[in-house]
């Protein structure tokens, strides 16, 4: 099973994206999604969405959202097990938000688990799932490699971006 952030991992960051005009993928996103598929592994999207909380979005705009986002991957014959968000604001110190892992059910079971994002809490939320963590330089990578250089250490493997993940998934997983 594969976990993967949203933002900034498959579609382009937009900030509190609210518009389903605004959904794009990322160049080489939908290569590496299939790639991964190619080898029967679950892809499981994992996504803090706090601007609901914030309410800065609309429950409807983000189902909207995610409406694009689900097309998008259909046009490219991509098939995602689930989508998970937690919609709180970060204050309100749930237990779904990421690093924390309340967003999975209690029932999902995994031999062989990745995380892949582009925050530091994408990483801890691997890290806290016993899944093995990539964070990607697309999205706000860069900036989370700079800035949390210590925190990182040893609990992921840094990749250029989501393809590059996958074929070192891929390539850890056929072993």
């Amino acid at each position: 099973i594969v976990f993967l952030d949203r933002d900034g991992t498959i579609i382009e960051d937009t900030h509190y994206i609210n518009d389903p005009q605004n959904v794009r993928l990322l160049p080489g996103a939908a290569g590496a999604l299939r790639h991964l598929r190619s080898y029967s592994l679950e892809i499981v999207i994992v996504s803090n969405q706090s601007g609901v909380g914030r309410g800065l979005i609309q429950p409807e705009q983000l189902d909207k959202v995610t409406e694009r986002f689900r097309e998008l991957l259909q046009k490219e014959n991509i098939q995602v097990s689930q989508i998970y968000y937690c919609l709180h604001a970060p204050e309100e110190k749930c237990n779904c938000r990421k690093p924390k892992t309340g967003m999975i059910p209690e029932d999902q079971k995994w031999d062989v688990a990745f995380m892949v994002g582009d925050a530091l809490s994408d990483i801890e939320f691997g890290v806290n799932l016993k899944a093995k963590s990539f964070l990607v330089r697309t999205g706000k990578g860069l900036e989370t490699e700079k800035n949390s250089q210590e925190q990182l250490k040893g609990l992921c493997v840094v990749v250029e971006d989501l393809e590059e993940a996958a074929n070192k998934i891929v390539e850890i997983y056929g072993q």
